[in-house]
């Protein structure tokens, strides 16, 4: 994979072709391997390239033979050999085997329409120089990132945040609005960034620009997701979705480097390496353990000697926050679950280039523990779930007790019943529709957050779907797995020039998983129902009934271990004071309450202050790595 910027439409004569030499600099990390500029008149494209396939000869900006046009690109397309027959016989020639010269000359034949034929992962920039036209794509999935902002007068544009603050007098401030989106899911659900006036490329879309000169966003979807067909049988399902899983793993393996596997000895990468594995003998996979009672690596060696892959454990320091400054650095955003993403990468890419990711089942099968709960939620009739909005703050706080706050999150479920998308929110612990919760948590919340969070989610809800679970599992792919674990995976790998590719989101199965209907993931209490069948040929069965548990660090556990002193050093009260968000007697209440797992959720929150306040003196005061 790669890094890409560039500049569009801007005025004045500054010295384009430096300033994005600039913010290649700061993102070499993701393409360490060569870097390219092109620029013209008001315009510059970048590139820093990871060499996957096409070693010698795949070298961006890559131009068409009349050079009228080109392309930056940070690409890895599955179906390129396809594509590159059926241009050829529509004329086109080319000069090298990648996949980017690919999408190039499609764009030439089809226009904009080629976005919707590419199976893979990529975030483009193209340039016509004849027509002036210039767009931007993002893949289907949202995969790769890819980050734009205004810029005297123009566009401009990056993998990465951090290459848009390199440029004079980029505005660096905080989006309060992001932040409290963040603060309530730990992820911004939106395209907002943490970074006002940056924003994201939505998925399955493109930017176009007017020919004209003009810098106007016109943002058009080439994707969505498919409602599901409840008339499928589970025969026909059955055989579907394995073709589906089996074509999309060798899709994953075209590299001309050596590809490894993930393996954690859950259901979602012991698959991914098992076919894998039938693929190359040789597969190497690799896990990673915390030093904590919940760690899975025994579960993972069971798997690796069941397959007979050529199997390492990678274990965590024993103090991971000494790591999280830099880990921010790179994530972009304070996030929780960066730290074994970052820390499992940064040894495999000392081994190989890339590396194949189990991330996707659960958003796509119902895997996760809330679909216990969902499930039967969605289950009662339709007259039943009419519009209700969540408590409004008669219930006491969550923060006055261990006990409390679990009571305060079963009250909340049980007075939402009616709505699947605010019982959905209070699983995922929202809680800004309790005002009590946000006095207590801020210094000073403005009115428009109260219910916030509910109301950017509900832009990603069919509430007129039949199938509620699939709905909201649709709401989840298109929120939280592109905005924090996509986001996370992307920023934790290329921090280290690894590649991580992502089978099970392949785009044909994830619009095959949609296709089917809810009763197919979860079934009389099994989540993955469907999956768990297709797998049961290949894995042993002990990886079938495993219970699910998360690739994480345990908050409660590394509380005692670490973050209670981290806090304390972080979090003091003239830190606060300068931040001006959050309430010192919150922060004073969690650290001195009796340690407690039922307080997982206040350790969440406050290991995100500390993170944001790494991250607001990184990137807003300027102090990179900074503590």
């Amino acid at each position: 994979m790669c890094s890409i910027v560039g500049i569009h439409g801007v005025k004045g004569s500054e010295d384009l072709s430096g300033l994005v030499r600039e913010m290649l600099k700061v993102t070499r990390h993701r393409g360490p391997d060569s870097d390219g500029v092109a620029n013209g008149n008001g315009w510059c494209l970048g590139h820093a390239r990871l060499a996957i396939v096409d070693l010698t000869g795949g070298q961006q900006p890559i131009w068409n033979s009349e050079k009228t046009a080109l392309v930056v690109g940070n690409t890895e397309v599955y179906n390129a050999p396809e594509l590159r027959v059926e241009l050829e016989r529509e004329g086109f020639a080319f000069q090298t085997r990648s996949d980017t010269e690919v999408i190039l000359q499609g764009w030439l034949c089809w226009g904009n329409e080629v976005f919707a034929k590419l199976r893979g992962m990529f975030a483009v920039a193209l340039k016509n120089t004849e027509t002036g036209e210039f767009v931007l794509a993002r893949d289907a999935i949202g995969i790769k990132p890819l980050h734009y902002g205004s810029w005297n007068g123009g566009i401009v544009f990056g993998s990465e945040v951090k290459a848009l603050l390199t440029l004079p007098k980029f505005p660096r401030e905080v989006n309060r609005d992001a932040l409290h989106l963040f603060l309530n899911l730990r992820y911004v659900p939106d395209e907002q960034t943490l970074f006002k006036g940056i924003f994201r490329l939505p998925p399955g879309s493109f930017a176009s620009f007017s020919a004209g000169g003009g810098n106007e966003l016109n943002i058009q979807r080439y994707h969505e997701f498919p409602r599901s067909n409840p008339d499928i049988s589970e025969a026909d399902a059955l055989e579907g979705l394995e073709e589906k899983l089996v074509q999309a793993t060798r899709r994953h393996l075209l590299a001309d480097v050596e590809v490894a596997s993930y393996l954690s000895g859950g259901i979602d990468s012991s698959l991914v390496s098992a076919l894998a594995k039938r693929e190359n003998a040789k597969l190497r996979t690799f896990c990673m353990g915390f030093g904590e009672p919940t760690d899975e690596v025994e579960d993972a060696k069971k798997v690796a000697d069941w397959l007979k892959t050529d199997h390492q454990t990678v274990m965590l320091e024993n103090r991971p926050l000494d790591s999280l400054a830099e880990a921010i650095w790179h994530v972009e955003e304070p996030k929780v679950n960066c730290l074994q993403g970052y820390g499992i990468a940064r040894t495999v890419s000392q081994q190989v280039r890339v590396v194949l990711s189990g991330l996707g089942g659960d958003e796509a099968f119902a895997g996760y523990v809330n679909n216990d709960y969902l499930y039967p939620m969605t289950l009662l009739p339709s007259w039943m779930r009419v519009p209700k909005v969540f408590s409004t703050g008669i219930i006491p706080s969550r923060w006055l007790s261990a006990r409390g706050a679990s009571l305060m999150r079963a009250t909340d479920l049980a007075l939402n019943l009616r709505n699947p998308l605010a019982f959905y929110a209070t699983l995922r612990n929202v809680f800004d529709h309790n005002p009590r919760t946000m006095n207590e948590i801020y210094l000073d919340a403005p009115k428009h957050w109260h219910g916030m969070t509910h109301g950017v989610l509900e832009k990603y809800w069919d509430k007129t779907d039949p199938d509620v679970l699939n709905g909201i599992l649709a709401l989840e792919a298109k929120t939280k797995l592109v905005n924090d674990f996509l986001l996370t995976e992307d920023r934790v790998s290329m921090a280290h020039g690894l590649e991580s590719r992502v089978p099970l989101l392949d785009q044909d199965l994830m619009d095959y998983a949609f296709h089917l209907p809810s009763h197919f993931k979860y079934r009389r209490g099994t989540k993955k129902y469907l999956l768990k069948q297709v797998a049961k040929p290949w894995l042993p069965e002990f990886v079938i009934k495993k219970k699910k548990w998360g690739f994480s660090v345990n908050p409660y556990l590394l509380f005692q271990k670490q973050l209670k002193q981290f806090a304390e050093g972080e979090l003091t009260p003239s830190r606060l004071k300068d931040l001006d968000v959050f309430s010192p007697q919150w922060v004073d209440q969690v650290l001195k309450a009796k340690p407690s797992p039922l307080l997982r959720w206040h350790y969440f929150n406050l290991w995100v202050m500390c993170g944001y306040s790494l991250w607001h003196r990184q990137f807003i005061e300027g102090v990179p790595h900074g503590r």
